[in-house]
């Protein structure tokens, strides 16, 4: 999977934010077990767009859409192995 919008830049914070609200399709709240990762926007394609704590790993990764769901584990597309991951972030809300 490529991602379509990492290497997007901005001219200022106002502009960043008006884009992810525009482009944002769900926001996800993932459960609080001492992460530092909490939060994530992603596309309609299940892109990530930005994560509220190291954005330059996050962004760019794919969410399994498919199996999203409250209670469930995230699962993140790997490009070396083309397969999905499952993640030890378990998701509290889908927005």
């Amino acid at each position: 999977m490529e991602s379509q919008f990492k290497e997007i830049t901005f001219k200022s914070e106002t502009e960043f934010n008006e884009w992810l609200e525009k482009t944002t399709h769900k926001k996800i709240f993932l459960k609080d077990k001492g992460q530092d990762l909490m939060k994530l926007w992603v596309s309609e394609s299940g892109e990530i767009l930005h994560a509220n704590m190291q954005s330059s790993i996050w962004n760019g990764r794919f969410v399994n859409m498919e199996t999203l769901a409250k209670n469930t584990n995230l699962c993140l597309w790997n490009n070396q192995t083309s397969e999905w991951d499952v993640m030890n972030f378990e998701v509290g809300v889908v927005k």
